[in-house]
C-alpha cells in the first residue's frame, strides 16, 4: 500500500465536459492552474499538485474524448495527449479516474468509445481503473444510484471492465459521514493501489518513444507559431501610432474576364468539422488530394489543373459548433497558418457550410475572425449535403428560411455557391465556383487577401518613410 508519505498520481480522462477540470480542482482543494476556466476546453495534459494529509498529491488533466461528431470521432492528437498523461508523472499513475457524468447514458456506442480510447494504454490499464461519476445535483446522484443498484447494462458492463471500482462524486455539496470528496476518492484509490501491491502503471519502451516523438514534433510546430507572432508584432511595431489609407482607396478595378486569365486561383477551406472541406477540396480539383473519413488535424494543401486554370487548395482542421462552441488555439494556430501557405496569399477563403446543419453565427464568427475582419470580403460561402435539400425547396428559399444563414450569407456580400460531392466528376458546377471565385478576387482588385496587411496595416495612415520601411522587412521575411 502507498505509504502515508509517498506521492499519489492521478490522471483523469473522460469525454469533453464530463467535469475533468472541475474534478481536478476539487482534489487539488479549489486550486486552479494559470489561466483555467472550467467551461474552457483542455487542450494539453496539465499536471498539477497538492499536499493532502502529508502526501503530495498528483493530478494530471487531460483533453477530452470527441462526442459531439461522431463520424471522424477523437482527433489523434487527443490520443496522443491521453498517452502523454502516463508519461509526465513518472514513473507512471496509480489510478486513471474515468470520469463520467452521472446523467450521461451510457449506451453501446458510449463503451466502445471509452474502450477504444483508454486502451491506447494496453488492456492492462483497466487493473488501475475506477469510474468517477459526477453529479452536478441530488436528481443526477439518485439517477445514477438507481442505475448502479438495477444493474443497466451499459454501467454494468462498464463497472465490470474496473472491477466495480467507483465513486460518485457530488460537486454540488460536501462527502457523506463526514468526510471531504478528496477523503473518499484517496480512500478507494488506496484500495485499488493495495490490490495492485503498491504498483503503478506504466508505458512501455515503445509507448515512451513515441510520446517522445510527438513532443518533438509538437515542440516543432509550436516554435514555428511563436515565430510567426513575433514576426507580426515586430512588423506591427514599425507602424504603430501612424496610419494607412484603406485598401480600396486608390486601387484601380479589374473585371472578372481579367481575373479569368490568372494563371492560378489559390483558396482555403474553413469550415465547421464534419461540414464537408476535404470532400469538397476533392471536388474542386477533381482527385483525391485530401483523406476522408477522418480528422484534419494539420493544414494540407493539394493543387491540380482544372479547365486550364491552376488551383490551389488548402485544407484546415474544423472548429466546433458543438455546446461549447470553443475553438482550441490549435485550430486556431491552423486556420492562422493556412495563409502562409498560399504565398502570397490566398484569392479566396471557401466557407463551407452543409446544408443540414444548424448554422449559428457566433460559432461561425470567432474563428473566421481570428483572421481579421478583413477576411470577409475574400470569403464566399460554398454548401455542401445538396443532397439534404428537398426537392421542392431552391438554395435561395432555404438560405432566407434561416437568419443565421441569411447573415453569414449576406456578411460575404451574397456571395455563395453550391457543390455536390457526391459527383465529382461533374466539372460543370466546379467551373460555375471558378467564376464566382474569379468576380470575388475582381471586386478585391484583383488583390489575394493578406493578414498581415489587412489587420496591421487596414484603416491606418502610414507615411511614405514607414512605408518604404515596412516594404524592405517584408521583403526580407519572404
Amino acid at each position: 500500500m502507498v505509504g502515508e508519505k509517498a506521492e499519489l498520481r492521478l490522471v483523469l480522462l473522460g469525454r469533453k465536459q464530463a467535469g475533468k477540470t472541475t474534478v481536478a480542482n476539487i482534489i487539488l482543494g479549489g486550486r486552479t492552474a494559470k489561466g483555467d476556466k472550467n467551461s474552457q476546453t483542455t487542450e494539453e495534459c496539465v499536471k498539477r499538485w497538492v499536499k493532502v494529509a502529508k502526501r503530495q498529491v498528483t493530478v494530471v488533466d487531460t483533453p477530452g474524448w470527441e462526442w459531439y461528431y461522431t463520424r471522424n470521432g477523437t482527433s489523434n492528437w487527443v490520443r496522443w495527449e491521453t498517452l502523454r498523461s502516463a508519461a509526465i508523472c513518472p514513473p507512471g499513475p496509480h489510478a486513471v479516474l474515468l470520469v463520467v457524468r452521472a446523467c450521461a447514458a451510457v449506451t453501446e456506442d458510449y463503451l466502445k468509445n471509452t474502450q477504444e480510447l483508454l486502451e491506447v494504454f494496453g488492456v492492462g490499464v483497466w487493473r488501475y481503473t475506477m469510474v468517477l461519476f459526477t453529479s452536478q445535483n441530488k436528481e443526477q446522484t439518485a439517477s445514477v444510484e438507481q442505475s448502479i443498484q438495477e444493474n443497466k447494462m451499459g454501467i454494468q458492463k462498464l463497472l465490470e471492465q474496473c472491477r466495480n471500482r467507483y465513486h460518485i462524486l457530488n460537486t454540488y455539496g460536501k462527502g457523506s459521514g463526514g468526510k471531504s470528496h478528496v477523503q473518499q476518492v484517496i480512500e478507494k484509490v488506496e484500495e485499488m493501489v493495495a490490490m495492485n501491491d503498491g504498483q503503478c502503471f506504466k508505458l512501455d519502451q515503445k509507448q515512451l518513444a513515441l510520446v517522445h516523438e510527438m513532443q518533438l514534433k509538437s515542440q516543432k510546430k509550436k516554435q514555428r507559431w511563436m515565430e510567426g507572432k513575433k514576426q507580426s508584432e515586430r512588423l506591427k511595431s514599425l507602424i504603430s501610432g501612424d496610419k494607412f489609407t484603406p485598401v480600396e482607396e486608390g486601387k484601380k478595378y479589374i473585371t472578372p474576364q481579367a481575373v479569368s486569365h490568372f494563371p492560378e486561383l489559390r483558396m482555403v477551406l474553413l469550415g465547421e468539422r464534419e461540414a464537408g472541406k476535404s470532400s469538397a477540396g476533392n471536388t474542386i480539383l477533381r482527385k483525391l488530394a485530401f483523406k476522408t473519413g477522418q480528422v484534419t488535424e494539420d493544414c494540407a494543401s493539394g493543387y491540380s489543373l482544372v479547365a486550364q486554370r491552376w488551383l490551389t487548395v488548402v485544407d484546415t482542421p474544423g472548429w466546433d459548433s458543438g455546446p461549447s462552441e470553443h475553438t482550441t488555439e490549435r485550430v486556431q494556430n491552423e486556420i492562422q497558418d493556412s495563409v502562409s501557405l498560399l504565398h502570397p496569399g490566398p484569392h479566396a477563403f471557401l466557407l463551407v457550410v452543409a446544408i443540414d446543419a444548424d448554422v449559428q453565427v457566433s460559432a461561425v464568427r470567432r474563428p473566421m475572425e481570428f483572421l481579421g475582419e478583413a477576411v470577409w470580403r475574400h470569403t464566399l460561402v460554398l454548401f455542401t449535403n445538396v443532397d439534404k435539400l428537398r426537392n421542392d425547396v431552391t438554395i435561395k428559399d432555404h438560405i432566407e428560411r434561416s437568419e443565421q444563414t441569411l447573415w453569414l450569407v449576406k456578411q460575404c456580400r451574397n456571395q455563395y455557391h453550391v457543390i455536390d460531392n457526391t459527383c465529382q466528376d461533374n466539372e460543370t458546377q466546379v467551373i460555375q465556383l471558378i467564376k464566382k471565385v474569379d468576380a470575388l478576387v475582381a471586386a478585391n482588385c484583383g488583390e489575394p487577401f493578406s493578414s498581415l496587411l489587412q489587420n496591421i496595416i487596414r484603416g491606418e495612415d502610414m507615411s511614405e518613410k514607414k512605408g518604404r520601411h515596412l516594404t524592405a522587412e517584408l521583403e526580407t521575411i519572404e
